[in-house]
């Protein structure tokens, strides 16, 4: 019989078109951006509530003949997919050729007059949805198509309200397109006619309305009432972020202190808070900056972005107002100008950043702050903003080619490039936190040690003030509170120790789970072949060497329990001299048979130190360290890995020095080396790139080495290839 051709039912094309235009402020979304593809200067919008009907329409550059036969009436055909920089110089947003079925969305039928400048004539093409039924095939549904002699002015000579006459007058041009849509398929009712405003007024990411604007109809409004007002006032804002990345992946980030006035105060606070000179120019308005390199090895697929964020504290008390020197700032309330929103070619992709919606906090900043809720002022904990605190404009392009968008025009492609951008994005934040936990953690010492001279001098006021027997008394009692207060902070300390010591063997557990999982699987399985064996009356041989394979796992799974379970018992717990040396040599040898099996080898140069601490303490310091070694030696895979561990001592302090010769800290980390000490800091992902580190390790080790007034050194990570050196100091 030969070949035949594949068709399509009619039907199938219609819900091809439904499932990309699925709601109604999608369609006229979709019709608003071609507006705007077509160099129009305007976008009006009609809805006639007495005939039930929409009217959309333009002044831009109109279709000929040939373009409504081999584009507009062709499905899935774009006239953007080669060319698409504009006269103009826009970059037009659509590609996909199935916008035009945003207007079977919203009604049944439909009527299109456009004319192009070169045209002497216009077109009316005109379409009846129903048309599209079950059973044809699309080859046999037709849209009508003839020449129009009339102006857009006799098009529309029966709508109701003259205003968009006018309006239309005023915006004279020689060429456009006006959609008359009918039958509309939704209840267009206030709620949803102030839902579709509210939508058109973020649709746009800054004040264009100078190259093009959005004009909303009723059957009685003016045209200076239909005016949207795409303006975005972000001048009252506590914290500007803004960063830009260019094509080879190099950019900076921008981060603007504009929450603080000092007023009079301004020189006393820089000196008694501890401000640098820096500070004193970035407090005056200079911008922090932050240099990135997003290359890998010099591979970059996303290519150029920008964004301009701002921070927005949710409410001020007196208290507060005094203590941080916080500047009069009007705060802003609409919800529909908050979130993070994302814009392609001057335009939003929905739903990001868009309230009420499921991707209102499309990077997660709520879960954030949630995995770490300390207060600002914290002096060991990490400050993460709310996702109702930020707001901002994240500006891509149609020539980023990695970050496209799903088939349904609403949301990217979750791809590695854009979890990467998202990764971006987030660190860009975080750069904003620690510089503004920077400044409170700062004002807030200085704000108590200058209300603790003010409340002493009080108290030896009001002792002057009574008589001795008070004074034996109230000393008496405030004794009490004293004792007991120093009993509980004692038994929080021996608390958060033991907590630090299960949190490491959680980390060490988490880090080897695979392993685990995997010797627990082979221990089964032996055990089972050697009861078969038994059960079969098998060589007595055989037998024997299933049950050493699984002696042999058991001993495996002793040194697992060596590495975890010592370094929560109780005489470790206890303070008191012991020799350093022995015990970071017994934490270290607990690791050989996991190291053995691995190719990893530790080398240790350790002088004979006694030293008052608790064991348990130091051994963390090792675990966590050696844990982080066989981590990142998992990425480069190298026949063997060495681990060198070094210590030493002076009058003033003993130090240990520790060196792995894996990959080392990735880039981010290179830069600022110490973000890894804060707490859920981590790179370790798994094989489809999330992050799945725990990001408390190091975040352990340092708040174990500041309980000993220790320092930790890890400048030497910034110049290095290779390798992760560190190292720590106890005094």
């Amino acid at each position: 019989m030969g070949q035949i051709a594949f068709n399509v039912d009619a039907n199938t094309a219609r819900l091809i078109g439904r499932e990309n235009v699925s709601k109604l402020e999608g369609a006229i979304l979709e019709l608003v951006k071609n507006t705007y593809d077509a160099d129009s200067d305007y976008c009006f919008i009609y809805y006639e509530k007495s005939t039930n009907r929409v009217i959309i329409g333009d002044n831009g550059s109109g279709m000929k003949k040939e373009t409504i036969i081999n584009n507009w009436m062709t499905i899935g055909r774009s006239s953007k997919n080669q060319e698409f920089i504009t006269e103009k110089g826009r970059v037009q947003t659509g590609a996909k050729g199935i916008g035009r079925f945003a207007l079977d969305r919203i009604g049944d039928r439909c009527k299109m007059f456009t004319k192009t400048k070169d045209e002497n004539s216009a077109l009316l093409w005109e379409v009846d949805w129903s048309v599209f039924n079950f059973g044809k095939s699309i080859t046999e549904v037709y849209a009508n198509l003839n020449q129009y002699e009339g102006s857009s002015i006799n098009f529309l000579s029966g709508i109701k309200n003259k205003n968009i006459i006018e309006f239309i007058e005023k915006y004279q041009s020689n060429s456009g397109t006006i959609f008359v849509i009918e039958n509309l398929r939704d209840n267009w009712n206030q709620d949803s006619i102030n839902n579709i405003k509210g939508i058109l007024t973020t649709l746009l990411p800054y004040d264009l309305s100078n190259i093009f604007s959005i004009n909303f109809f009723e059957e009685e409004t003016n045209i200076e009432e239909s005016f949207i007002n795409t303006n975005k006032d972000n001048s009252s804002y506590d914290y500007k972020i803004s960063f830009d990345v260019d094509n080879n992946g190099v950019g900076k980030i921008l981060i603007h202190r504009n929450e603080f006035d000092f007023k009079d105060d301004f020189k006393e606070v820089l000196k008694g808070a501890g401000f640098t000179e820096e500070d004193e120019k970035l407090f005056n308005g200079k911008m922090k900056t932050v240099d990135v390199n997003l290359s890998n090895n010099g591979v970059y697929t996303i290519g150029s972005f920008s964004g301009i964020l701002y921070f927005n504290k949710n409410g001020v008390s007196k208290k507060d107002q005094k203590k941080f020197y916080y500047k009069e700032i009007v705060r802003q309330s609409n919800k529909i100008l908050n979130g993070i929103k994302l814009y392609r070619d001057n335009f939003k992709v929905r739903p990001y950043g868009d309230f009420g919606t499921s991707l209102y906090d499309w990077l997660q900043l709520s879960v954030r702050k949630n995995m770490s809720p300390a207060a600002i002022t914290h002096t060991s904990g990490k400050w993460r903003v709310n996702s109702d605190q930020i707001s901002g404009c994240i500006f891509i392009s149609r020539k980023n080619v990695t970050l496209y968008d799903q088939s349904n025009r609403e949301s990217l492609v979750e791809n590695d490039d854009f979890k990467r951008f998202k990764d971006f994005i987030i660190f860009a934040i975080h750069c904003f936190e620690d510089d503004r936990q920077y400044v409170f953690r700062k004002l807030n010492e200085f704000y108590a040690t200058k209300n603790a001279i003010f409340d002493t001098e009080e108290k030896i006021r009001h002792a002057a003030t009574v008589k001795s027997k008070d004074i034996k008394f109230e000393a008496s009692v405030v004794q009490q509170v004293i004792d007991k207060k120093d009993e509980e902070i004692q038994f929080l300390e021996d608390e958060n120790k033991i907590l630090r010591a299960l949190a490491t063997t959680g980390i060490i557990t988490n880090t080897y789970i695979h392993e685990i999982k995997a010797l627990t699987d082979q221990l089964g399985l032996q055990i089972a072949t050697a009861r078969d064996l038994i059960l079969d009356d098998s060589n007595k041989d055989d037998i024997l060497k299933r049950v050493d394979k699984a002696k042999n796992i058991s001993d495996k799974f002793s040194s697992w329990f060596q590495v975890t379970i010592d370094s929560v018992k109780q005489d470790k717990r206890k303070m008191k001299k012991i020799a350093l040396n022995e015990c970071i040599a017994t934490t270290t040898k607990s690791w050989s048979e996991v190291l053995q099996s691995k190719n990893i080898n530790i080398v240790s140069n350790l002088e004979d130190i006694t030293y008052k601490c608790f064991a348990n303490q130091i051994e963390i310091i090792i675990h966590n360290l050696i844990a982080n070694s066989v981590t990142a030696f998992e990425k480069q895979r190298k026949p063997l890995n060495n681990i060198n561990i070094k210590l030493i001592s002076n009058d003033e302090f003993v130090e240990i020095q520790y060196y792995d010769d894996g990959p080392g800290l990735c880039k981010r980390y290179k830069q600022n080396p110490y973000l890894i000490l804060d707490a859920l800091e981590s790179d370790k992902r798994d094989e489809n790139g999330d992050l799945i580190g725990t990001g408390m390790g190091m975040w352990i080790i340092n708040k174990t080495v500041k309980e000993y007034n220790g320092t930790i050194n890890l400048d030497k990570n910034r110049e290095s290839k290779e390798g992760f050196y560190i190292d720590i100091r106890l005094k």
